[in-house]
């Protein structure tokens, strides 16, 4: 997984994101943790390990069928208008999201939403991301325990205004998410790099549709 190269698609989006809505990135810092402590709960409830009081606790995690092309769109989801010989988009299906196909993975898509926000919040602490590696070390913890600390890790740096304990405990984080991804979920990279660039072309649309 090149990290380099996806820490660049989420970098081109931000810049895109903090014009067109005129925000000020100094300032969503606490937002941008807020979403992924929102995010990573997310991601727990699909995968529902946590759930020991339901019979139901299989992850909502699948492969899509490309065939299962959403019916509301017929494949088409994003929608345009013709606007002096130009097509200005002007909204997105909202049955398949926007992908175009009837059925998600969302164990996948939450997961790579938490990459997502974690490589905002390592630009907003000045890691680069060759400096997140080795992302792929292997933790010695089972899934439940995985989460606790990763949400550890995440709210113990939202609290200390070290700069050098937060970027310590954001790297532990990193491990734990990257931990989720790919010992616990069996994510490959492609998997993970394929999620990541189809919900960056998501974002974008819903950016420029005003979403």
């Amino acid at each position: 997984m090149n990290l380099i190269e996806l820490d660049k698609l989420q970098k081109e989006y931000e810049s895109r994101l903090l014009k067109v809505k005129q925000l000020n990135r100094k300032d969503l810092f606490d937002k941008k943790l807020l979403a992924l402590k929102t995010e990573l709960g997310e991601l727990a409830n699909e995968q529902r390990c946590f759930k020991f009081w339901s019979e139901d606790q299989e992850p909502r995690s699948f492969e899509p069928n490309p065939d299962d092309v959403c019916k509301e769109c017929n494949g088409q989801p994003i929608f345009y208008k013709d606007h002096d010989s130009t097509k200005k988009i002007i909204g997105q299906c909202t049955n398949c999201d926007g992908c175009g196909v009837h059925f998600h993975n969302p164990l996948l898509e939450e997961f790579v939403d938490c990459l997502k926000f974690s490589l905002s919040i390592a630009a907003d602490l000045d890691i680069e991301p060759q400096d997140l590696y080795p992302w792929h070390e292997a933790i010695d913890e089972d899934l439940p325990r995985t989460f606790n600390l990763a949400f550890y890790y995440i709210s113990a740096l939202s609290v200390t205004p070290s700069k050098v304990s937060q970027k310590n405990y954001f790297q532990n984080f990193f491990l734990h998410l990257m931990s989720l991804g790919f010992k616990h979920f069996n994510f490959t990279e492609e998997q993970i790099t394929q999620a990541f660039k189809e919900k960056h072309q998501v974002n974008y649309n819903r950016l420029e549709s005003g979403y």
